[in-house]
């Protein structure tokens, strides 16, 4: 009799643990709506249209919850989509990217983001001690960032690297062909900076 007792007792105090942590387990996982790719979309092509969105158990805050937006990177259909995967703007697929060395630790490294446009000046070097053919002053203007690149090539903000260095060493820009030559020509006879708006 007491053998039955304490076997009724494991069992009773047994579901309720196990009814518990059910209890328990299913209050912490919410479901919340997520944005899923219904075929692949790739970088610089709009959401609308390309994704479904679904309820889903999701531990990552920083999940997409409404299709907007454009796509920074190609995204597999099936994928669960980010924000780390989306932009706000598109650019104009005719122009190039072009990437530039820079020292934007200066007072304007805040004010250059992703999609900002910049004007870029130029500061000519002397080549042994003759003065460059090349006069100082603004470059180009009106120029988008599309990146923000840090010491290791990985985009600002982006990087798994808890310690990564957040000040830009270099930056993608997009121009067309005639800027990319003249800005690359002006860039190996000085130094390039920007001004931003």
């Amino acid at each position: 009799m007491k053998k039955t007792y304490m076997m009724f007792i494991s069992a009773v105090l047994a579901i309720l643990i196990v009814g518990g942590e059910y209890v328990y387990l299913t209050g912490q996982q919410k479901t919340v709506n997520v944005v899923v790719a219904t075929q692949d979309i790739m970088p610089n092509e709009s959401l609308q249209g390309k994704t479904a969105i679904v309820k889903a158990y999701s531990t990552a805050g920083n999940v997409l919850n409404s299709p907007k937006g454009y796509a920074a990177v190609k995204i597999k259909k099936g994928s669960l989509i980010t924000d780390e995967m989306v932009k706000d703007q598109s650019y104009n697929s005719d122009l190039k990217k072009v990437s530039v060395k820079v020292d934007l630790t200066s007072a304007v490294t805040g004010y250059v983001k992703q999609g900002s446009y910049v004007d870029i000046g130029f500061e000519p070097k002397q080549n042994n001690g003759q003065p460059s053919s090349l006069q100082p002053g603004i470059i180009l203007k009106h120029v988008q960032v599309l990146t923000l690149l840090d010491n290791n090539g990985q985009e600002i903000g982006h990087s798994t690297n808890a310690y990564a260095n957040s000040t830009p060493a270099s930056v993608v820009l997009l121009m067309s062909d005639d800027d990319a030559v003249k800005l690359k020509n002006y860039e190996s006879q000085g130094s390039i900076y920007f001004i931003a708006y």
